[in-house]
C-alpha cells in the first residue's frame, strides 16, 4: 500500500517524514443512476489521521455534495468519483481539522467549549477555533455521547481506608483506620501524652 505524507494541500517532499497515511484506494460500483464509489481503506486513513471515520465521512459528504455512508470497512459515496478527487477533498479536511495552522504538524487535539470546537496543538501549543459546518456537527455528537454516559454517584465523604497488618508470630491482626476522624483522634492522643 502506498503511503503519502500528511501535509494537506502543501506538499512536503521528505522521504523520511514522520506523519504518513495510506493513499486513497477507491472502486466504482454499479452503472447508470445507481453508480457508487467506495473508498476501501477509509478506516486506515482515519486511523492514521487520528480522527473518527464519521468526521471524514461527513466532510466528504459536505464538500462533494453527495450522500456518503459507512459500510463495514469502507465508505460508500453516491456518484462516480476518481481517487484524485477524493484525495483532494481529504487534503482539505487535513488542512482544516488535522494540521496546526502555525507549525503545520498533525498534532492537533479537540477541546470542546460550549458550542465551539477549539483546537490545541500538542507540538507548538497554538490554540485556535474552527468555524465550519462540520465543527458544529462534531460538537453536537460529542454532547450526545457525553449525555449517554451514565453519571457516577458523587460521594460526599471519603471512603474509609483500612490497612491490614498481620503479625506472623502471634497471629494477631491489626487494623489502622485512615479516616479523617480517626487520624485526628490519634493525633490528639499523641499530643496529650507529651
Amino acid at each position: 500500500m502506498a503511503m503519502i505524507n500528511i501535509s494537506g494541500k502543501h506538499l512536503v517532499e521528505d522521504a523520511n517524514y514522520r506523519y504518513q497515511m495510506p493513499a486513497v484506494v477507491c472502486r466504482t460500483e454499479g452503472s447508470g443512476n445507481g453508480i457508487k464509489t467506495s473508498i476501501l481503506n477509509c478506516k486506515d486513513i482515519a486511523l492514521h489521521l487520528q480522527r473518527p471515520v464519521f468526521e471524514l465521512c461527513k466532510f466528504i459528504e459536505y464538500n462533494m455534495h453527495t450522500h456518503a455512508k459507512e459500510e463495514c470497512d469502507r465508505l460508500v459515496i453516491n456518484g462516480h468519483f476518481v481517487s484524485g478527487q477524493i484525495q483532494e477533498v481529504i487534503s482539505g479536511y487535513i488542512d482544516k481539522f488535522v494540521l496546526c495552522r502555525i507549525c503545520r504538524l498533525p498534532e492537533v487535539v479537540y477541546r470542546y467549549k460550549k458550542k465551539d470546537l477549539n483546537t490545541k496543538c500538542l507540538s507548538c501549543g497554538h490554540r485556535d477555533i474552527i468555524l465550519d459546518k462540520l465543527s458544529k456537527v462534531i460538537v453536537r455528537i460529542h454532547k450526545d455521547t457525553k449525555k449517554d454516559k451514565p453519571k457516577k454517584d458523587k460521594q460526599k465523604s471519603k471512603p474509609k481506608t483500612v490497612i491490614k497488618h498481620v503479625d506472623t508470630d502471634d497471629d494477631v491482626v491489626w487494623f489502622t483506620d485512615l479516616s479523617d476522624e480517626a487520624v485526628a483522634a490519634r493525633a490528639k492522643e499523641n499530643t496529650c501524652g507529651i
